[in-house]
């Protein structure tokens, strides 16, 4: 989740635990990350969740815009708005799945200088190598 949009970065239909089917390996997805950006990650569980009034899904779309619109609240500030979107629109329907939601917001040391991620090793090699 950025300021200027929210990507997504679709996972794969592979069981992460033990399974007599064939499956595929997983495949290896990259994204420049900037400090003010977060990572969410959630589990199918909070998407897939029956209520409201109809008793249909939550779905990532409901997700992707509450996301969206509360996009300038602290990481605190959004996690709480999800968990309690999540218990408003469960209501009293029974919980179908579990459910994770976690976010990370990456965070530059700046005060480390070039010197200081180099050390000399002159013992075994007389160069400088990269710690």
């Amino acid at each position: 989740l950025t300021q200027d949009e929210l990507v997504e970065l679709k996972g794969q239909r592979i069981p992460i635990g033990w399974s007599d089917l064939h499956v595929e390996p997983f495949y290896y997805q990259q994204k420049q990350l900037i400090e003010s950006d977060r990572i969410i990650l959630f589990s199918d569980g909070l998407c897939d969740q029956f209520g409201g009034v109809y008793d249909k899904k939550l779905g990532k779309k409901a997700l992707r815009t509450l996301l969206w619109e509360n996009r300038n609240e602290s990481t605190e500030s959004l996690c709480a708005l999800v968990s309690n979107a999540f218990s408003a629109w469960k209501g009293d329907t029974e919980q179908t799945d579990d459910c994770t939601f976690v976010i990370l917001r990456p965070q530059i040391d700046f005060t480390r200088t070039v010197e200081q991620l180099f050390q000399t090793d002159s013992a075994r090699t007389n160069r400088n190598s990269l710690v």
